[in-house]
């Protein structure tokens, strides 16, 4: 064991056994909220980027040697391998307690992979259990070894010894073992040591697909294992020549042709490899690891020189050298005239979106006929009238516009023409492919619960954003396997982006250049409102195409509220943009709560506030000003605002803090629970009836029709991250077995029992869903309170904004949030 920085220390652990979860223990982490929300990996988009393969919870002991021999056992996903065969050096993070305290909680990392030789011709013996199918081959083997070496002998040997063995079998085991997950391991311990030994360190959850193209069971092609054979020596190849390339996403495009790769600075350095890099490679990649962080900080997709000088001063000495270096091996591209320095991911993300907007202008517009004159008898309002006919002409149209405007109304008026034209046509294909999408034109979203909004407004199909990248993906993968028709989108002409201000530029530029290669791409249409929070990503794509379009008139904001309550939410929002301070009115919607010390009030609270201490609901570092404003709100005014109407209304909190504690109090408060409750020594979320509920994952999940209380019918419909439910009734309904089909008579004995809920997605429809499955799938979590990213592209009647006084807190946050409100907003303070 030996320290490493401060409260760190590393310490070897030897795995002894590990094997997949019990139903029951998976079920205990799925009902304790501990597993990950992991979302799809889209940070690479092409054809040749290296997926993710997560590795899977396993209950895993292992020895560790500190001054004494200690056996822990543990749920862990932090190993990617726990052969018993096998060593693994780990960073703990001694906060308190001991070091196996620590481990037991998970505070550690592993750094280093090792075979264990130290167990001698035990680890062989152990290392051919792994592979069940030639027990009988592998004991004669091993009676072989132990006759001709001993016990002194090491793993490490393990394939030349094979090869030296004069037995028939040799080839027959040889051949098995290397198609099998620790025969493929073991090989790459011997041909590859440096990958073996820190590539799960460094590639994460990309290093499992670097050994084997399927996460599940199925035999690698020739051709795949061929493409991955040249992908690990490339990588074991760098790592002996070029170690720096392993944090540049675009030098290691140059020499593997495979994207997704780079690897984070802080892993690089937890080698014994960063060490001995040159000064200008470690200084290259400091900087272009603050470049990175500045960028997402700030939401710039470039830097100034003066920003550069600002975190680089360690080596402003050196920063020319370091910044020619970057430009050299196509890292950054630089300005030289106006001295801006900008990643080449966003600045060619950027000169595709040039470069395909220019040629939609430059080419014959394509206009779409539609009554012009019938919707001006509909409308009085110019403006939407002007975006009608640009929307009609022009080849790219940006509306920005609060909530209320009629942004969406416009576009589906103009384009319900084609609309009907397309399902005609698909009417009368003689095509048989259901999978071919007829229509021309597709309505997309950054989040799953804004393609739902859409969806529910437009009453047709729509989808987000990776959707459509996931299924170009598909397409060409297959398309270089001579097995694909055409792609599924391949008719698309118009494509409507739905909350563009929330949509990253890489993202735009990926899902724009797809649909203009392999589609029919004339119209482009962003819809959104320029004066929102921007997406997480560098740059304000909405606000930056909204103000380059404008001098050509393809641009046009639209202000006026249509709706007949909120008119206050709609003034203050343009008040707030222009950084002034809001108008509270009571009457007009426009509540300011503040904390009201007053006696009768106060009681009643403190007698609420203590019994929730008590129950630890409420940590005692809280502000308590603040939580006698929460109390005040849910306790004393709840039923006078409506905030209790859970499906007319929504608290938005900036912090995720802040969020879990309102979570906690109205969990208590409305419904007389706690989030999570004990059960046998078990830690269970807890989701009853009456609970506000928010999706976490984007699933598919079998929806349940339900005749007298018999499950009928399933049929699968995708749920939304972000889609938000009250659970309106969970009991259990007979079901169909497996044996019985649709529309036959059901009988009590032949039926089983599936426990379900009856969920209300608050736009007045009901769906059925089994308990396990929806739970499972995705991830429900209580949603009385949400952050404000998770809440954007969602609207509601009442909104209660909690400012939370951050210096990260600016006006757009509070723009953004009191936007949601359609008919009042309450400002907590």
């Amino acid at each position: 064991m030996k320290s490493s920085n401060f409260n760190r220390v590393q310490v070897w652990v030897e795995f002894v056994e590990s094997r997949t979860l019990t139903v029951d223990e998976f079920m205990d982490l799925e009902d304790s909220g501990e597993l990950d929300d992991e979302e799809e990996d889209f940070n690479s988009y092409g054809p040749n980027s290296v997926p993710s393969i997560r590795p899977q919870y396993r209950r895993v002991s292992f020895n560790i040697k500190t001054d004494r021999v200690s056996t822990i056992s543990i749920v862990s996903k932090a190993f990617v391998w726990t052969y018993s065969w096998m060593k693994c050096l780990i960073s703990v993070f001694k906060s308190r307690g001991d070091i196996a305290w620590s481990i037991r909680r998970g505070f550690f990392e592993p750094i280093r992979y090792e075979l264990n030789n130290s167990l001698g011709l035990t680890s062989i013996s152990k290392f051919l259990s792994c592979v069940d199918d030639v027990s009988s081959n592998a004991k004669s083997f091993e009676d072989h070894l132990r006759r001709k070496y001993g016990s002194d002998i090491r793993l490490s040997r393990f394939w030349d010894l094979l090869d030296d063995w004069p037995d028939k079998r040799a080839i027959e085991m040889k051949e098995q073992y290397l198609k099998s997950p620790a025969g493929k391991f073991l090989l790459l311990a011997q041909d590859k040591p440096n990958l073996f030994v820190y590539g799960a360190l460094l590639f994460r959850n990309k290093f499992l697909s670097l050994l084997s193209k399927n996460d599940n069971e199925e035999e690698d092609s020739p051709a795949d294992v061929s493409s991955q054979e040249k992908l690990l020596s490339d990588l074991e190849y760098i790592f002996s020549q070029s170690y720096w390339s392993l944090g540049f996403n675009d030098v290691l495009y140059k020499y593997t042709g495979r994207s997704g790769l780079e690897v984070r600075l802080k892993s690089l350095k937890m080698t014994n490899f960063y060490d001995k890099l040159e000064p200008i490679h470690q200084h290259a990649l400091e900087i272009y690891d603050g470049f990175k962080s500045k960028c997402y900080q700030d939401g710039h997709t470039y830097l100034t020189r003066r920003n550069l000088e600002l975190f680089s001063k360690g080596f402003n000495n050196d920063l020319d050298d370091i910044l020619k270096f970057l430009k050299k091996h196509n890292v950054i591209s630089i300005d030289e005239t106006l001295q801006i320095y900008q990643l080449s991911r966003f600045k060619q993300a950027e000169m595709k979106i040039i470069a395909i907007f220019k040629s939609l202008l430059l080419k014959p517009y394509w206009t779409i006929d539609f009554n012009e004159k019938q919707f001006k008898d509909l409308t009085p309002d110019k403006e939407q009238r002007k975006a009608t006919k640009m929307i009609a002409h022009n080849p790219i149209t940006v509306i920005s516009g609060r909530g209320g405007t009629g942004k969406t109304e416009i576009v589906t008026t103009v384009l319900s023409s084609l609309n009907e034209i397309a399902q005609t046509d698909e009417d009368e294909s003689k095509s048989d492919d259901d999978e071919i999408d007829q229509t021309s034109v597709l309505y997309v979203a950054p989040t799953g619960k804004a393609a739902s909004v859409i969806r529910h407004r437009i009453k047709s199909k729509a989808y987000t954003i990776h959707q459509i990248i996931a299924s170009h993906k598909k397409f060409l993968e297959n398309r270089m396997k001579a097995e694909s028709g055409p792609w599924k989108y391949a008719t698309i002409k118009v494509i409507v982006v739905d909350e563009c201000s929330m949509v990253g530029m890489c993202l735009f530029s990926h899902i724009l250049n797809i649909l203009y290669k392999d589609a029919e791409l004339k119209k482009v249409i962003l819809l959104g409102d320029v004066l929102q929070l921007p997406s997480i990503d560098p740059g304000s794509l909405m606000s930056d195409i909204y103000q380059a379009f404008k001098s050509r008139s393809y641009s046009i904001e639209l202000v006026t509220n249509h709706r007949s309550e909120g008119s206050l939410i709609f003034n203050n929002a343009k008040r707030i943009s222009k950084k002034i301070m809001p108008v509270f009115h009571d009457d007009d919607g426009f509540h300011l709560i503040e904390p009201i010390w007053d006696e009768k009030g106060l009681s009643k609270r403190c007698g609420t506030l203590k019994k929730l201490l008590k129950q630890d609901i409420v940590a005692e570092d809280v502000n308590p000003s603040k939580i006698n404003a929460y109390l005040q709100l849910l306790v004393d005014k709840s039923i006078e605002l409506k905030v209790d109407c859970q499906n007319k209304s929504q608290i938005i909190t900036f912090t995720r803090k802040e969020c879990e504690l309102l979570n906690k109090l109205c969990c208590k408060i409305y419904n007389d629970h706690y989030i999570f409750s004990y059960y046998n020594g078990r830690k269970l979320k807890t989701l009853v009836q009456n609970d506000k509920i928010i999706c976490t994952k984007n699933k598919d999940v079998p929806l349940l029709t339900i005749h007298n209380n018999v499950i009928v019918k399933r049929k699968e419909d995708r749920l939304m991250n972000g889609s938000v439910f009250i659970i309106d009734s969970l009991k259990s309904y007979k079901g169909l077995s497996r044996e019985e089909k649709e529309g036959e008579n059901v009988t009590e004995s032949e039926s089983s029992s599936a426990l379900s809920y009856e969920l209300d997605n608050l736009q007045g429809e009901k769906i059925y869903v089994e308990k396990k499955i929806f739970d499972k799938l995705c991830k429900p979590c209580h949603a009385w309170a949400l952050t404000i990213h998770k809440f954007q592209g969602s609207e509601t009647d009442t909104i209660v904004y909690s400012v939370s006084n951050s210096r990260n807190e600016n006006w757009q946050h509070v723009y953004t949030a009191i936007t949601r409100g359609k008919k009042k907003v309450l400002s907590l303070v």
